[in-house]
């Protein structure tokens, strides 16, 4: 994350940094914080991409509540902003998961490219 926001400063650019809480690291991690506090105060914007990245079309709406909630709040307890945007994990969202995400004041942010990164293949 710090090389990216490192480039995008170059660009005079700003980005926005969808992150998990608990997937391949813990968002409290000290290297997890240092990089969102690093991004959030380099003028990028910090959003959820949910707590565990879980198929939220799976889960109830207390699950789907609870998945963004905890990831809201620990976003806001490391840069004292509360995220505006929620990227779906999987881009798998139903009403549910747009209700719980409005009723937390949050747009749903989907995509048209797949640009494979979650895969590692970069197209």
């Amino acid at each position: 994350m710090n090389d990216i926001v490192k480039t995008l400063n170059n660009a005079t650019a700003k980005g926005t940094f969808f992150v998990n809480g608990d997937n391949y690291d813990c968002i409290y991690s000290g290297g997890s914080i240092a990089r969102l506090k690093n991004a959030y105060n380099n003028g990028h914007q910090i959003a959820s991409h949910t707590w565990s990245h879980s198929d939220l079309t799976t889960l109830s709406k207390d699950q789907i509540n609870n998945e963004m909630s905890l990831v809201e709040q620990a976003i806001k307890r490391i840069t004292g902003a509360t995220p505006a945007f929620m990227r779906p994990p999987y881009g798998a969202y139903n009403n549910l998961v747009l209700e719980v995400a409005g009723a937390l004041e949050n747009k749903v942010v989907y995509w048209d490219f797949d640009s494979g990164d979650s895969t590692g293949e970069f197209e």
